[in-house]
């Protein structure tokens, strides 16, 4: 993905941001940033379908909105929180070197 120029990855299944007990840094998510991707949002528990789908809607629409991705995913998270749903089980795992605020999508 490196290669690619790939700077995040939205893993909207359940758990991918769960690490193994054994290893806190072993989770799918935490694998991906420690081998080189600058950004990895992951869920923390199994996440319901409209949960998933309504946390991918509203972050992207705000990183269509010119959002970085820090504040796409705190929007995503409060209109899960608005309607009563579980908002925290959403992470994002990051290479703490890589500027955030420089992932956004790129309009024409």
């Amino acid at each position: 993905m490196q290669e690619r120029g790939v700077l995040l990855a939205v893993l909207n299944g359940c758990e991918t941001g769960w690490p193994n007990l054994t290893d806190m840094t072993q989770g799918v998510s935490q694998t991906l940033v420690r081998l080189g991707l600058p950004a990895v949002i992951g869920t923390t528990r199994p996440v319901e379908n409209n949960t998933a789908l309504r946390f991918a809607g509203e972050f992207y629409k705000g990183m269509g909105d010119g959002l970085s991705v820090e504040p796409a995913v705190v929007e995503a998270r409060k209109a899960l929180g608005l309607k009563g749903w579980d908002w925290s089980m959403y992470a994002m795992y990051a290479n703490t070197q890589f500027p955030l605020h420089t992932i956004r999508i790129q309009m024409p």
